[in-house]
């Protein structure tokens, strides 16, 4: 039977949720308004997660509330919910908006996309991953290309698949900040070269 646990769902839900950033960056706010809400988030994000390390209690109170959603492997080491934050934070202030924000939903959009692809309907591998997700991932990152860049077909393709690798081979750094990272070096590389 094809299934994916509800904890999967949940992270998946958040992910999703935080695609909020980047399109209220895109649509709504400045970079010096966004850049400001996000050290706000993501100190908070270090002094619970440093707190939800080092002590029981605060542990506890952060279980009860998020456990739902936790990987096993996050639970003595930072969540990926503060490396998007960190990652959002850094892409902001490094990136122009109209880089930073697609790159953001890429890992918003196309990592979820290949979680609830791939757990359940993955069967071939693909690096450290599934042929099943890594296509689902490939396939939103292009349409969201698409839809926030000017980009010829070529380079969004070509963005899609060198960002497709980098989530289909796991790495010692957290996905919540190299596949946002490698997408915006990309645009940037691509929009020096075709200047």
């Amino acid at each position: 039977m094809i299934s994916i646990q509800m904890g999967e769902i949940y992270r998946k839900s958040i992910h999703v949720l935080g695609g909020i950033i980047p399109l209220s960056y895109y649509y709504y706010f400045d970079k010096t308004f966004m850049f400001d809400s996000l050290v706000i988030l993501s100190l908070i994000a270090v002094i619970l997660e440093y707190l939800r390390l080092h002590y029981a209690w605060v542990e506890s109170i952060f279980e009860s509330i998020f456990g739902f959603g936790i990987r096993r492997e996050e639970i003595n080491t930072v969540t990926g919910a503060s490396y998007y934050i960190v990652s959002s934070l850094v892409i902001i202030f490094l990136f122009p908006k109209n880089i930073a924000a697609p790159s953001l939903l890429i890992l918003s959009f196309s990592d979820t996309a290949a979680a609830l692809v791939g757990i359940p309907f993955g069967k071939h591998r693909f690096l450290d991953k599934s042929m099943e997700g890594s296509i689902a991932f490939l396939s939103v990152s292009i349409f969201v290309l698409l839809y926030f860049t000017e980009l010829h077909i070529i380079f969004i393709v070509l963005t899609a698949i060198i960002v497709t690798l980098v989530e289909a081979k796991q790495s010692i750094i957290n996905d919540n900040f190299t596949i946002p990272m490698v997408t915006a070096i990309m645009l940037s590389l691509i929009g020096v070269m075709i200047r």
